[in-house]
């Protein structure tokens, strides 16, 4: 297991730490896990550790597909790109997160298919193609999560 995994199961409680140990191969995890290390440690204190868990609670069924899927949303929202998100960009990120949760289904987490259609939004609200989100382009998200179906119909259509 490497290191960033420990420590965030380190720091986690009991039911993240039940679902996140099984993976034997950790290397997605890991790789989403690093973009909380803001001091480039290789490890989680306990504050980026409780900010990595209220993401990855967020998600329904944790797997390297929703891993992917979630490194992909965070590049979008790396405002600096340096791989790491900092204070500002991590609310964002589980603002959005939060309100996206109720897109496809009735609960407070994350489904692949969700993940996928918030993807497809990112991806669509990026009018610059340069694959992060600018101020504009954030807040047209966070506004049009405010009322996803028909954001997501206008948007997806």
């Amino acid at each position: 297991m490497s290191q960033i995994v420990s420590s965030f199961l380190e720091h986690s409680d009991a039911k993240l730490t039940k679902r996140f140990s099984k993976f034997s191969d950790d290397s997605d995890l890991s790789a989403l896990l690093q973009r909380f290390d803001s001091s480039d440690s290789g490890s989680l204190d306990r504050k980026q550790a409780e900010m990595a868990a209220k993401v990855l609670a967020k998600m329904h069924t944790p797997s390297s597909k929703g891993f992917a899927a979630m490194l992909k949303v965070f590049d979008y929202l790396d405002v600096n790109k340096n791989q790491n998100l900092e204070h500002d960009e991590l609310s964002l990120a589980i603002e959005i997160l939060e309100l996206f949760c109720k897109s496809d289904s009735v609960n407070d987490t994350l489904s692949l298919k969700e993940l996928g259609l918030l993807l497809k939004a990112l991806e669509k609200l990026d009018c610059d193609g340069n694959g992060v989100l600018d101020e504009k382009e954030r807040t047209a998200l966070r506004d049009g999560l405010w009322n996803p179906d028909e954001f997501l119909e206008t948007l997806l259509a």
